[in-house]
């Protein structure tokens, strides 16, 4: 599988499929869902355990990068984790005491996360004061606050749907009897229910009108065996994480445009990358597919002709 040469494209625009549903930044903890989510430094620590950091070859220059924006990007640790007050629906609560994780777990575990909608639990440190992924924090950390966060839209679930306001009530109402057990209260929402309904309804329809994606499918003559697959995208200069698929990073998306300008996948199922799987040979795909969301993207011309190099 050589870089500078790509057989058998095919780039065509489509609207995206969620073929990434099933998996998420598999590391230390699953979320109710089977689901992972974890810092990038996680990740990155999980993988170099099992697979070499770099490639055998620097080929990064056929990536070339974008114009830099003048707006200075924050690291992930000055954010912090959070969810998004425009296009999630957060609920927070103020224990009557710093919890620790395994005490918060106890009222909104797995199964209670399962039945009540897929929320994201989030923390704030109170060693670090930033807030964090619950899911993702060691087991002795200790929060001052807690909050819940819906995506208002989910595009990546099965059967993505906008949610109802009657759901968002009979969740609010959930989040309270279980805070009452921490001891502890919920102190806000960003949205009322009839209003969150009500954006998600919005944006279901926002995404289903507009979410086009520039995708190119490199078909293999013969299967890609998992650990050249790796040994490639490092050469190039891709960095594996989020979702398990191998991303062309975004170094200034605080300026504008995803996380990702672009990232691989494949048609092969499950669709992702697990370290565990590509170090013992037991990945063998029949394509990789590069591609990136248009609206998602600050320069998608640029985005694309790298992705076609």
């Amino acid at each position: 599988m050589k870089l500078s040469l790509l057989p058998g494209l095919l780039c065509f625009a489509q609207l995206m499929a969620a073929c990434q549903s099933k998996s998420a930044e598999q590391t230390a903890l699953p979320s109710a869902d089977g689901m992972y989510v974890s810092p990038s430094g996680q990740s990155d620590e999980r993988a170099y355990k099992l697979l070499p950091e770099k490639g055998s070859e620097d080929a990064s220059h056929l990536l070339h990068a974008l114009p830099a924006s003048a707006q200075p990007v924050a690291s992930d640790s000055a954010r912090g984790y959070f969810a998004n007050p425009r296009y999630d629906w957060i609920v927070q609560v103020q224990p009557t005491r710093p919890m620790r994780r395994q005490e918060v777990l106890a009222q909104f575990g797995a199964q209670w996360q399962t039945h009540y909608g897929h929320p994201t639990l989030y923390g704030r440190s109170t060693r670090s004061g930033q807030w964090t992924y619950l899911a993702a924090a060691d087991a002795d950390s200790i929060y001052s606050e807690l909050a819940l966060g819906w995506k208002l839209y989910n595009e990546r679930v099965e059967a993505p749907r906008p949610f109802t306001a009657a759901e968002f009530s009979t969740y609010q109402q959930a989040v309270a009897q279980q805070a009452a057990r921490l001891p502890g209260r919920i102190t806000g929402v960003n949205y009322l229910p009839a209003q969150a309904a009500a954006a998600s309804q919005q944006l279901a329809g926002f995404v289903a009108a507009n979410n086009l994606g520039a995708l190119i499918v490199l078909k293999a003559d013969k299967p890609f065996e998992g650990t050249e697959i790796w040994d490639k995208m490092r050469s190039l200069g891709l960095h594996w994480g989020d979702m398990d698929l191998f991303h062309w990073e975004n170094p200034n998306s605080d300026a504008g445009g995803d996380d990702h300008l672009f990232s691989v996948a494949t048609s092969t199922e499950p669709g992702y990358f697990l370290p565990e799987h590509l170090a013992k040979g037991e990945v063998k795909t029949t394509d990789l597919i590069f591609s990136f969301s248009i609206p998602r993207s600050s320069d998608p011309q640029r985005v694309l002709e790298n992705m076609h190099r």
